[in-house]
């Protein structure tokens, strides 16, 4: 059985990680290693009963020299085991990983690309392109989850496009779990706003704290839901208290009945700066809910006809997107682009990809 060596899963509930798992949980062909800098407790599915394995290894910000330390001592324990590396990644800050495949002699070096902007961090963005050309070299095969995250990562290389792939019966609507969230959560008789992603600069929830202060002012019964966590939320709840809202904002924090929440809201907003292809996003269309997005946003992610394209930079085209948003599962009609990003593809995709 062939045995892949994985880069790019955490233990956050988040974008990448959901689309490694989706894929990995859905394999039985050939197992997966994953290097990590900690236990993925939220992804234990992907090694209960199976062959998968993961390595914790020193985080390089936390002790440089005990992390090249133990990738070289990784390396050289696992040589000659791997038919290929699939390194995920949204830059080409840190390819130390790829570096070490490629010295090993590791025959399929497969660059994933997910994001199609540059991080916010100056530092990142400095590292990114100093590394950029040598993550090209090293790649054997390059793959993105759309056309802008390809462009953005390898615009001078051929590659293959890699559907972010969504578990469509596990986001699916579900009108028992949909009341009893929202009685747990006293949100009888609102109308909830929610959104999915981390608390970061480019998920752009700022914003949407903005649109809620006139949403508000329009339906006092107004909520604004937050799913996720990240290190702006101190940050946004006091954006929240100073536009008067600080009540309407709840925070939930990550969450793994993703189902349950989105079915609790009644419009999906996403003021998204940039992104590869969200996969929260798809997961709220196939949920049946109204989707508010930023124009930033690829069209590639747009699968059903209930999702409606804003200006970044206009609240007021928001407050009225929102406002006109129905919540009505049994209305919604999903494209035929939906079919590829469902996980029941997965065998046919993944057998091309990994066999």
């Amino acid at each position: 059985m062939k045995r892949y060596l994985v880069w790019g899963l955490s233990n956050r509930i988040a974008g990448t990680e959901m689309v490694i798992n989706n894929y990995v949980s859905h394999i039985d062909f050939c197992s997966f290693d994953f290097i990590t800098f900690e236990r993925p407790e939220n992804f234990e599915n992907l090694f209960q009963g199976t062959t998968n394995r993961y390595f914790v290894i020193t985080a390089k910000n936390r002790n440089p020299i005990k992390y090249y330390r133990d990738l070289t001592l990784f390396f050289r324990e696992h040589k000659g085991e791997y038919s290929g590396l699939w390194f995920n990644t949204n830059h080409a800050a840190n390819i130390d990983v790829l570096n070490y495949a490629h010295k090993a002699n590791i025959p399929r070096l497969i660059v994933h690309s997910h994001n199609s902007m540059d991080p916010e961090s100056f530092l990142l963005k400095v590292l990114h392109r100093l590394h950029r050309k040598q993550m090209l070299r090293a790649g054997t095969e390059f793959w993105a989850c759309s056309d802008v995250a390809a462009k953005y990562m390898f615009p001078e290389k051929q590659y293959r496009f890699v559907p972010n792939l969504v578990d469509s019966e596990r986001v699916a609507f579900c009108e028992e779990k949909r009341n009893r969230l929202r009685k747990d959560l006293g949100l009888d008789n609102t109308f909830v706003i929610g959104s999915i992603g981390r608390l970061s600069p480019q998920k752009n929830h700022s914003f949407l704290v903005k649109v809620l202060a006139s949403l508000c002012a329009l339906n006092t019964s107004t909520f604004l839901v937050i799913v996720g966590e990240g290190e702006l939320q101190d940050e946004i709840a006091s954006l929240a208290e100073i536009m008067g809202v600080k009540d309407k904002v709840l925070f939930a924090g990550a969450q793994n009945d993703i189902q349950a929440w989105l079915s609790s809201f009644d419009v999906f907003a996403f003021p998204s700066l940039y992104e590869g292809l969200p996969v929260s996003l798809l997961e709220a269309q196939f949920n049946g809910l109204p989707c508010v997005i930023s124009d930033q946003i690829t069209q590639d992610a747009v699968i059903s006809n209930n999702c409606f394209t804003c200006n970044i930079d206009s609240p007021d085209e928001w407050v009225t997107a929102i406002t006109k948003s129905i919540r009505k599962p049994a209305s919604v009609s999903l494209g035929a682009s939906a079919d590829k990003y469902d996980i029941k593809r997965c065998a046919i995709i993944s057998h091309k990809l990994f066999d």
